[in-house]
């Protein structure tokens, strides 16, 4: 296959993973580099580097002014409120980028230069139809580091630049680069179909990097099954799960079901419950401290974010799926889900459990044992125990769990959890699914 990459941002670690750019992407096709620079003043060394080592057919600095927009009255998160303008720096870069086109390609790739990739991409799995767009960082939009597509699509697609006056002030729109690409693509009518890309902004080199989170923080995955340890590499531990085929007959009827739960069903619930149980248990009789435990259908898309749990004193969820209050209110909910979410702001949030409730334990943080002793003595035993995702909706009420961190830090690895027992009745609608 013929195939164009289209690279636009900062020069910085561009050497760091060519090799994973050319064993990911590349593969064994036909491969034209683009790319469209950031880095403002240019440094030469860098761009001399860059140049030699990709040999794009052709490159761009765009200087082209920014449109004529009032900044004030641009609508923004926090974190985001002081840099705007690299925002619209960002989007015309990729405007750059994409008027360098020159041939037909059978797949055009849109992407940043500083993205590292966890695995091949699938070119069988992708929809000729549709802007292709991994799962992951959608933080109430559409993640916008990375998008494949046909030639037509492509274009559309990157056109963010010419239309930002409009969006941002005659409609109003956020300069949240998630949420705006999403607006963009339901303004432009084009079809969204997510892919399986595992990837992550490649780490800056700096000292902060050498004594990174990960020597804070003990990232524990709940491990459960075999064939999903090949995505975790030695910054998580994996702590054995209870495995469903172990649990008894008698276990099971320790946790409360609905009357029609088939028994494969019900003792995969259990060693889901149990595993959870055992790991606090573990947190408290060993004393740890700083523990982010996560089920192995999840991932950490950015290590150095843990940092942001550093002065936490509760449990927080960094991961999850927003939803209904009552079961009853899914369908009424999916209606004003993201009026909720668009009030989180980034950082530490409080669940209002008569607005929403964090659903799934795929993700969260025990600062230390005192916390997971609180947690667990507030669960029932016996018969009247529950699945641990229940369990914690339960303590939400209670307003004993109320934390979360927004974006979310640990986000589901579809691939796996597509293939979970719960998704049979938690169906995954792509953005709209995760907080």
């Amino acid at each position: 296959m013929k195939i164009a990459i289209l690279l636009s941002g900062r020069l910085t670690s561009y050497d760091k993973h060519y090799q994973n750019i050319i064993d990911n992407l590349v593969q064994e096709n036909d491969v034209d580099f683009y790319a469209g620079i950031s880095d403002e003043p240019i440094n030469k060394k860098l761009l001399d580097g860059f140049l030699k080592l990709y040999n794009p057919i052709a490159w761009k600095y765009s200087d082209q002014p920014l449109p004529d927009i009032d900044f004030s009255k641009v609508k923004s998160g926090k974190n985001l409120a002081p840099i705007k303008k690299n925002v619209m720096y960002m989007w015309r870069n990729r405007d750059a980028v994409k008027e360098l086109l020159q041939n037909d390609y059978d797949w055009i790739i849109s992407t940043r230069i500083d993205i590292f990739y966890k695995n091949k991409l699938d070119y069988t799995d992708l929809d000729p139809n549709a802007i292709n767009i991994p799962f992951g960082s959608d933080y109430a939009g559409y993640q916008d580091k990375i998008a494949i597509a046909k030639k037509p699509i492509i274009l559309e697609y990157l056109d963010v630049y010419h239309n930002l006056k409009k969006y941002l002030i005659d409609q109003k729109r956020t300069i949240e680069p998630e949420t705006l690409i999403k607006y963009h693509l339901k303004n432009k009518s084009i079809n969204v179909k997510r892919c399986h890309l595992h990837h992550q902004i490649f780490p800056k080199v700096s000292l902060k990097n050498k004594i990174s989170s990960t020597n804070k923080m003990r990232v524990i995955v709940i491990n459960a099954y075999e064939e999903r340890r090949e995505k975790y590499d030695e910054r998580y531990e994996l702590y054995p799960a209870v495995h469903w085929t172990d649990v008894t007959e008698e276990q099971t009827e320790e946790i409360h079901f609905r009357h029609n739960a088939n028994m494969e069903y019900r003792r995969k619930v259990t060693a889901c419950s149990l595993s959870h149980r055992k790991l606090l248990m573990k947190i408290i009789q060993e004393d740890l401290k700083n523990i982010v435990i996560i089920e192995d259908d999840c991932i950490i898309e950015d290590f150095d974010r843990l940092d942001e749990l550093e002065d936490v004193k509760e449990f927080c969820y960094i991961g999850g799926q927003i939803n209904a209050p009552l079961m009853k209110d899914f369908k009424k909910f999916e209606d004003i889900k993201d009026s909720i979410r668009d009030n989180f702001s980034k950082g530490i949030n409080v669940i209002d459990p008569k607005e929403f409730r964090l659903a799934h334990a795929c993700a969260y943080f025990i600062p230390d044992a005192h916390v997971a002793r609180h947690i667990l003595n507030q669960m029932p035993n016996g018969k009247k125990m529950r699945a641990i995702d229940t369990e914690y909706i339960s303590l939400q009420k209670k307003d004993i769990i109320k934390n979360f961190i927004y974006p979310a830090i640990g986000t589901l690895y579809l691939k796996d959890a597509c293939q979970g027992f719960s998704y049979s009745t938690y169906k995954l609608y792509d953005d709209q699914t995760l907080y």
